[in-house]
C-alpha cells in the first residue's frame, strides 16, 4: 500500500488485520548507497504478520525535511493510527526520526537501536562521524527538546562501551527517561550484532511484546558473543582508545578469523572494516598466511587501488620481502600523498632496502603536519639509525615519545642507540614504560629480552619472557579453538571463553569477564 511520494522519502503500508491493536511504524537508518529499497524491518513484519507503515528516507538527510510532516499528516488521514497501539522502531538515524515524531505520534513505545541526539555539530560538538552528512544540512527540524514525547515507554539499545552513542544516550536521557538495553562491544552496529549472533529475531520479538527480559538478555548475549565478528571488532577497538595496543591487536585479529570462519557477515563495509583490522594484526602477530587468504577477500571490497597497495605492502612486510614492500607502500602513498601512515611504511621499506640517506633528505620535503606525526618521526629515526648517527635518532625519538611514550619498536631502538654510545645498562630504564605490557609482535618481544639481559637485567628479562610466552599461548589456544569450531552448530560450541581462556587485563580480552 503507497501512502506517500516525495523527493526525500516514501511511505507505504504493509496491514494485515486492521481490527488489531497494534501498529508498528518504521523509520529507515543512514544507507551506504540511498535510496533504499524497503523499510526498516520489513521482511521481519511481514514474517510476522504485524501490520506495519514504514517511513524510507531516500537520502542521508537524517530527516530534516518538511516531507516527514506532510507524510504523517496523510498517514493520520487514513486513519491508520487510530484506535491502535503504537511503537516507533529505528535504528541509527532512524532512531533519531523515531523520536523526534513521538510527541506528535504519541505512541505507546519506542524500540531505538543506537539513537542520536543530533548530528548538528552545534548541538553535539562531540559528533564526529556524520559531518559530511551534517556540512549540507540546515537543521530545520532538530529540536528534540521539544519534539520527544514523555509518556511512552522506551528502550534504547547500545553499546556502552561505545563513547559517541552512550553521550547520545546521555542527552536524551536528561530529556526523559529510558531504559538502557546493552550490548558491549557491538559499537554502532547494535542490531547486525544480533542479527550475526542469530538472535534479532527473538530479541525483538520480545522488544515488540513488551516482554522483553533483560537480566535473561543480558545471559544470553554473554553466551553467545564470542561467535560474533562485531563483538571482537568493537572490542579491538575499544581496548585500542585504552591503550592496550597488543589486547587490540589480539581481538582484531579474532574478528576476522570469527568473520571468515562464520560466514555470517555480509554488510561490504563491515566486511571490509573487520578485515582491515584483521589484515593488520595478523602482519603485526607475524602470521603472514592468514594476513595472505584474507587479502584476497578485502580486496574486491577496497574501492581505492592504492588501499590495496598498502596491505599488500604490510604483508610483504610481515614477511620480510622488502623491495616488494617498498614498491607496494610507495603506490600506496602516491595514492594518499598525505598519509602519514603509508608514506611510513615507505620511508622504513626503504631504509632496509639500503636507502637511508635518501629517507632522510625525502622527510624535509614534506609539510610539518606530515613530518610531526608519531608515524614519520619513528620513519626518521630508524633512517637515522641505519646511517648511524646515534645521536640524531635519540633527538629524534624524544620527539617520538611525546606522541606515545610506550611505542615498543621506539624504546628498542633508543636502547640500541645507547649502546652504540656505549651505555649498554641504560636498557632497562629505556624499556621500563613496555615492560609490563604485552607485545604482539614475537620478533620485537625477543628483541627486547634480548637488549635487557646483555644490558645485565638478566632478573627482568627471564621475568619479561616468562610473561610474553604465557600471553601468546593464552592467544594461541583462542585461535585454535575458534578457528576449529563447526559453524553450523556453532551455538552449541562456542565456548565459555572466560573460564577456559582467562587472561590478564594488560595482554589480551580483559573484557571477556
Amino acid at each position: 500500500m503507497n501512502i506517500f511520494e516525495g523527493k526525500d522519502l516514501r511511505v507505504v503500508g504493509r496491514l494485515f488485520d486492521r481490527s488489531l491493536d497494534q501498529l508498528v511504524i518504521t523509520f529507515t537508518g543512514r544507507a551506504a548507497a540511498p535510496p533504499v529499497a524497503k523499510g526498516f524491518g520489513e521482511n521481519y513484519l511481514i514474517k510476522r504478520q504485524i501490520s506495519a507503515v514504514h517511513f524510507i528516507s531516500k537520502d542521508n538527510h537524517w530527516w530534516q525535511t518538511a516531507e516527514l510532516r506532510q507524510a504523517i499528516d496523510e498517514v493520520e488521514r487514513l486513519g491508520l493510527i487510530q484506535n491502535r497501539g503504537l511503537t516507533l522502531y529505528g535504528s541509527s538515524m532512524g532512531a533519531y526520526a523515531a523520536l523526534m515524531v513521538s510527541g506528535r505520534l504519541k505512541p505507546k513505545r519506542l524500540i531505538l537501536f543506537s539513537p542520536q541526539f543530533s548530528i548538528d555539530g552545534k548541538r553535539v560538538p562531540f559528533e564526529k562521524r556524520w559531518r559530511n552528512y551534517a556540512a549540507k544540512l540546515s537543521f530545520d527540524y532538530d529540536d528534540m527538546a521539544a519534539c520527544v514525547d514523555h509518556d511512552a515507554e522506551i528502550k534504547a539499545v547500545f553499546d556502552p562501551h561505545y563513547e559517541p552513542d552512550t553521550r547520545h544516550i546521555d542527552l536524551i536521557e536528561q530529556l526523559r527517561p529510558l531504559e538502557r538495553i546493552a550490548i558491549p562491544f557491538a559499537g554502532h552496529n547494535t542490531a547486525r550484532a544480533l542479527e550475526e549472533l542469530g538472535i534479532l529475531t527473538q530479541v525483538t520479538d520480545a522488544l515488540l511484546s513488551g516482554n522483553f527480559d533483560k537480566n535473561r538478555f543480558s545471559r544470553q548475549y554473554r553466551s553467545l558473543r564470542a561467535g560474533s565478528s562485531l563483538f571482537w571488532h568493537g572490542f579491538s577497538e575499544a581496548l585500542e582508545q585504552r591503550r592496550h595496543a597488543a589486547a587490540s591487536t589480539y581481538t582484531a585479529m579474532l574478528a576476522a578469523l570469527v568473520m571468515s570462519n562464520s560466514g555470517r557477515m555480509n554488510d561490504p563495509v563491515l566486511r571490509r572494516d573487520i578485515l582491515r583490522r584483521g589484515m593488520a594484526a595478523a602482519c603485526e602477530l607475524e602470521l603472514p598466511i592468514f594476513a595472505r587468504n584474507w587479502l584476497s577477500v578485502l580486496e574486491p571490497l577496497e574501492k581505492h587501488p592504492y588501499q590495496v597497495s598498502y596491505f599488500r605492502a604490510l604483508l610483504a612486510r610481515a614477511e620480510n620481502n622488502w623491495p616488494l614492500a617498498l614498491s607496494e607502500a610507495t603506490a600506496a602513498s602516491n595514492g594518499s600523498p598525505d598519509s602519514p601512515v603509508f608514506l611510513a611504511l615507505k620511508l622504513e621499506a626503504a631504509t632496509k632496502c639500503g636507502e637511508a640517506a635518501g629517507v632522510l633528505l625525502y622527510c624535509d620535503q614534506h609539510t610539518t603536519r606530515v613530518r610531526r606525526s608519531g608515524a614519520l618521526l619513528l620513519a626518521q629515526a630508524m633512517a637515522s639509525a641505519g646511517m648511524q648517527q646515534w645521536q640524531a635518532t635519540l633527538d629524534t625519538l624524544k620527539l617520538v615519545f611525546r606522541y606515545d611514550r610506550r611505542n615498543p619498536r621506539a624504546r628498542a631502538l633508543a636502547v640500541h642507540c645507547w649502546i652504540a654510545l656505549g651505555r649498554p645498562e641504560a636498557a632497562e630504564k629505556q624499556l621500563a614504560p613496555v615492560l609490563q605490557f604485552d607485545l604482539p609482535s614475537p620478533q620485537l618481544a625477543a628483541e627486547i629480552r634480548t637488549l635487557l639481559a646483555n644490558g645485565g637485567s638478566r632478573g627482568p628479562a627471564k621475568r619479561y619472557e616468562q610473561r610474553q610466552t604465557r600471553n601468546r599461548e593464552r592467544f594461541n589456544a583462542l585461535v585454535t579453538e575458534l578457528g576449529g569450531l563447526d559453524w553450523k552448530i556453532w551455538p552449541a560450541q562456542i565456548p565459555d571463553l572466560r573460564a577456559r581462556h582467562p587472561v590478564s587485563r594488560r595482554s589480551a580480552p580483559s573484557a571477556l569477564s
